[in-house]
């Protein structure tokens, strides 16, 4: 079983306590983001060597996560030390790859069906603090493409 992807951040807007605004579209401008670049092995062998009864299903997903966000702090000069609050909002966003592999045991054959791609969402939590609303996920990006076996 072997998938590979290759998927481009873009260029989204991210204003918080918003989030995400919409979702992006294939192309390379603003907006905008290159579609993902995937394959997928068409040569996987299987052989079931347990006579393991027939609809059992199997996954195996691999992914790979970068967050990339915002740690705000606020500080008032005297008189006003004590004024800023204790908390402030985690804003981020993250794109995930993920390779996932699911299994299939039939009468005759095993099968793998494989599916490759990209999710980006906008993250805040604690928003609360400033009067935002508490916890806020938007996915602006799910790209997924899927091969069979």
């Amino acid at each position: 079983m072997e998938g590979t992807v290759k998927g481009e951040w873009g260029c989204a807007y991210i204003n918080f306590p918003m989030g995400a605004a919409g979702e992006l579209t294939i192309g390379s401008g603003e907006r905008q983001r290159r579609s993902d670049m995937v394959s997928a092995s068409g040569d996987t062998k299987l052989q079931n060597l347990d006579p393991s009864p027939v609809g059992t299903i199997g996954s195996i997903t691999v992914s790979s996560t970068i967050r990339v966000g915002l740690q705000v702090g606020l500080a008032f000069s005297r008189p006003w030390e004590n004024a800023s609050p204790r908390s402030l909002p985690e804003m981020s966003a993250f794109q995930e790859v993920v390779a996932k592999f699911l299994i299939d045991n039939t009468q005759a054959s095993v099968c793998v069906r494989t599916s490759l791609g990209t999710i980006q969402q906008s993250h805040l939590s604690d928003g609360s603090s400033v009067g935002w609303v508490d916890r806020d996920d938007k996915e602006y990006v799910r790209e997924l493409h899927e091969a069979g076996s």
